[in-house]
């Protein structure tokens, strides 16, 4: 019997028309003291209680807004999805013959309003004269609904296209490193070695080898502690016709984060191009010099290292083997993808600002000294590997002395109060 002294309302006007597929946001006003139930034509949904809804059902939308156990009511926003149009299929006629010429035209169907190829041709037919991987967009004009078709290959090379056999970081150099196995032909001039850009599916030519050469091309552009990539390999024959480019092999790429305690969590992107069973963890003190900690199923793409070992710095690497192997030379295996390298540094020191804050002796036999460039009175907390509290403090003044006398050896992590970065420390 009371009114409510806030308002409930959908921020988005209706109705609302979109294409089957798509997802539509719908929002209200907020407030940290609203609590918010939606509905779909009348029947609350289960499992949503924030500010915003993603919409993929048509139907009348509503929500409730709740502050002070009053509850108010928005009006009704109508969504409605229309079935997509269908996904066109490209038919070809004519032909490409290399040294000689000739030319294929394609088709995507008749009763769509608008077309739009990956050539930037606007009609039902497009005609192409060189290898591609071709793709036709369509478009409802009543509904303005679009849908683009699958790939549509043609090679005007009398080459088959190349495959990539295998890529990842090279050793030697930490850039990556693409190899395939070239076939025996007289046919062949040279390789050209493609990489997909900041658009999807977008492959730029970055280089070319020679057919005499090793089928070996490093990718000096690459850095491959920042991202994955994807590479792709074409034949230019003998005529200098092009073939079609063959499929696409991606790298792994590893990041670190820390666990609970003086554990490390290690995240890694899935290598595509080949099918495998395992990925081999590899770890060690040394970057050039690591052993395999754990195998683990190809379907895995994570893992956590409970127990690492003491020292100034730790090191991991993800592998996956290619069973049929890589020999690009007819006669050294290259059947091994490798990630970037992932570290963690020991930290000794901290600065914060004009404050700095170190540990030593670090690896320590027994006791260690905290020492600050201001007198500080900051808590600490020590962590063992496993994330339980070992010993606990506060800092007195520049410098702290703690006694390690009753832990066992092992890594340990302190924790001071503020905005500081936790320290490893070593007992030795």
């Amino acid at each position: 019997g009371v009114s409510c002294s806030h308002t409930a309302s959908i921020l988005e006007s209706g109705p609302i028309a979109a294409c089957q597929g798509q997802t539509i946001i719908l929002t209200c006003n907020s407030d940290a003291n609203y609590t918010y139930q939606w509905s779909r034509n009348g029947v609350y949904i289960s499992g949503n209680n924030n500010d915003s809804l993603a919409v993929t059902t048509s139907g009348a939308y509503a929500v409730i807004i709740t502050e002070n156990n009053c509850p108010v009511s928005s009006q009704e926003v109508l969504v409605t999805f229309t079935q997509s149009i269908p996904t066109p299929v490209i038919t070809a006629s004519g032909s490409i013959t290399s040294c000689v010429g000739g030319s294929v035209t394609l088709d995507a169907g008749s009763g769509y309003d608008n077309y739009l190829w990956s050539t930037g041709g606007t009609n039902q037919t497009e005609t192409v004269t060189g290898s591609g991987d071709y793709t036709v967009t369509v478009m409802d004009a009543s509904t303005g609904c679009m849908v683009t078709s699958s790939p549509y290959t043609v090679n005007a090379s009398f080459m088959d296209p190349q495959q990539v056999c295998i890529v990842g970081m090279d050793s030697l150099s930490n850039y990556n490193r693409v190899v395939w196995e070239k076939p025996i032909s007289d046919g062949i001039d040279y390789f050209n070695v493609y990489k997909e850009g900041n658009a999807a599916d977008i492959y730029d030519l970055i280089g070319s080898v020679p057919y005499e050469d090793t089928a070996i091309f490093v990718d000096e552009n690459s850095n491959t502690a920042v991202q994955a990539y994807r590479y792709k390999v074409s034949i230019v024959d003998s005529c200098g016709t092009e073939s079609a480019l063959g499929t696409f092999h991606k790298t792994i790429h590893l990041t670190i984060n820390q666990g609970v305690g003086q554990t490390w969590n290690l995240i890694w992107n899935h290598y595509e191009g080949f099918g495998f069973p395992s990925y081999n963890i590899y770890r060690g003190t040394d970057a050039n010099n690591m052993t395999l900690m754990a195998t683990i199923a190809s379907n895995l793409n994570s893992y956590t290292d409970l127990n690492p070992p003491g020292g100034i710095g730790i090191y991991y690497q993800v592998e996956v083997v290619n069973t049929d192997g890589c020999d690009p030379l007819k006669s050294t295996d290259y059947g091994v993808s490798r990630s970037n390298i992932a570290t963690v540094e020991v930290v000794n020191q901290i600065e914060l600002g004009e404050e700095t804050l170190s540990i030593y002796p670090n690896p320590t036999r027994g006791n260690v000294t905290i020492s600050a460039s201001s007198a500080l009175t900051n808590g600490y907390v020590m962590y063992d590997q496993q994330g339980r509290v070992v010993l606990s403090g506060t800092l007195k003044g520049k410098h702290t002395f703690i006694s390690l006398e009753q832990l066992s050896r092992g890594s340990y992590t302190i924790k001071v109060e503020g905005n500081y970065k936790p320290m490893m420390l070593i007992k030795d």
